[in-house]
Order: structure tokens, then sequence, then C-alpha cells
């Protein structure tokens, strides 16, 4: 099974300060040893049955590096999955002891245990872009099937220049294990209080599969420059809401 399909993970997206109307530069400012709680959820409803993911994910930053990129080690805590299509059960948890579980759950807790009891690392510079693929701690690159991570989904891939209040900028990326393509288009909104306001809008084109479109919107948080959360909506076959919180 393509886990991609399921995850959305990487690196927090920081945002740098200004407030009014000036141009701002957009670029990630971690501190080492800083970690960031991630709690990922889906909700689909396809052909009359509700679906639906529950990821819990926690990333550290290691390092720093001299030219600002940042080396980051990922360790996901808890998988929930409610999809009887992949797990051939009404739901499977990955607390639930073995003893308690189905046949079908076994075999599925065996495929995904790996990415569970695994930590990964990768690096991505500043501006949100990945420098170095994600691999296992031992230095194995992981299999395309467990790319539990996917960076672009939740971290923003900032413009290198300063950009105003109102502006846009553009993205396209390779989605890990399936060799689709990703084209995002954002749109600075609003700098108010403690809030960041970014709004998302594109689509996700397959290469055997119709084209998706998804739209939503950022919200980070002034005071630490860490994303608080993301709402974004995919449309195609069992519209697909997905929910992003950072706390």
């Amino acid at each position: 099974m393509k886990l991609s399909y399921y995850y959305i993970l990487g690196a927090i997206a920081l945002l740098g300060s200004s407030c009014g109307n000036k141009n701002v530069s957009l670029s990630l400012k971690l501190a080492k040893e800083q970690r960031i709680d991630v709690k990922y959820r889906t909700s689909t409803n396809e052909d009359g049955i509700e679906k639906g993911e529950f990821i819990r994910m926690s990333l550290r930053v290691d390092s720093v590096m001299p030219d600002s990129s940042y080396l980051l080690s990922g360790k996901v805590d808890f998988v929930k999955v409610k999809n009887q299509k992949v797990t051939n059960s009404d739901e499977y948890s990955s607390d639930k002891p073995q003893a308690e579980m189905t046949p079908e759950e076994i075999k599925f807790d065996k495929e995904i245990r790996p990415t569970i009891d695994s930590t990964y690392k990768f690096i991505i510079d500043k501006y949100g872009k990945l420098l170095k693929p994600l691999t296992f701690t031992n230095g194995h690159t992981i299999p395309a099937n467990f790319q539990v991570i996917d960076v672009g989904t939740f971290q923003i891939n900032f413009p290198t220049e300063k950009i105003a209040i109102g502006g846009t900028w553009t993205t396209e990326e390779t989605l890990p294990g399936s060799g689709g393509k990703r084209t995002s288009n954002y749109k600075l909104e609003s700098i108010y209080d403690e809030t960041i306001q970014i709004k998302v809008d594109g689509s996700i084109e397959g290469e055997h599969t119709d084209p998706q479109k998804f739209t939503g919107r950022y919200y980070l948080e002034k005071s630490n420059r860490t994303i608080d959360s993301c709402r974004i909506q995919m449309d195609g076959k069992g519209k697909q809401k997905i929910t992003i919180d950072s706390k």
C-alpha cells in the first residue's frame, strides 16, 4: 500500500516577522532542539462510507547548518485508519495489542509497524525546500511505499524574494512514492494580532488518476512562528478534508 496517500508529514513552516503592508521575508527560523508535535487527520466520504486517518507525529530540530538549513528527525507516535478497503477491518489502531487484533489487522500492523518503529532524518533549507530525502537513522533509504512524510504537503515552500500582504507565489513538487505532481498556489492574506494567514489552492495530478483540486488555509502563530493549524479540502472521488494541528 502507498502510505504516502494517508500521511502528510514533514517540517513545520515558519514566517518572518512583519506587520503592516511592507514587503516581508518568509523564511524558516527554527532553533536547535526545537520540538514540534503534529496531529494529522483526514475525513473522506466515498460511496456513502465514512473513512479517515489520524496520525500523531513528533519532529525535532537536530541541527542548524551554517547555511541556515535544518536537519530534522521525525517519529510516528500513533496511527488510526478507518478504511476497510485498506485494512480489511472496520478500524486499525497502532496502540492495540496484536493479541486483540483480527488476522486482517495483524497483517496490516506488520506492514505499517516498520514505519511506526523507525526514526527518520531529512534536511530542508530556510525556504522549506527539501535538500536531502528521507532516510532511516541508519542511513538506509525509505522504501517508496513507506514514505510517511510528504514534506511539501504541510511544509510551505516560501519564495526567496520578499513579498507583500496580498502577494502570491506558486510551487510544483513531485509526490513521493507515486510520481504524481502537486501544484500549489499560495497567497499571504494577513498578519493580524497573533495569527499569520496563508491561503492555498492547487491540484494533484497522478500518473494514472484524474487531477484532484484542493483549497485551504494555513494559520501560523506570530509569537513563535510555527504552524498552528491547517485546513485543506480536496475534491474528486470522495471529497476529503485534511486537518493539521501543531499543538
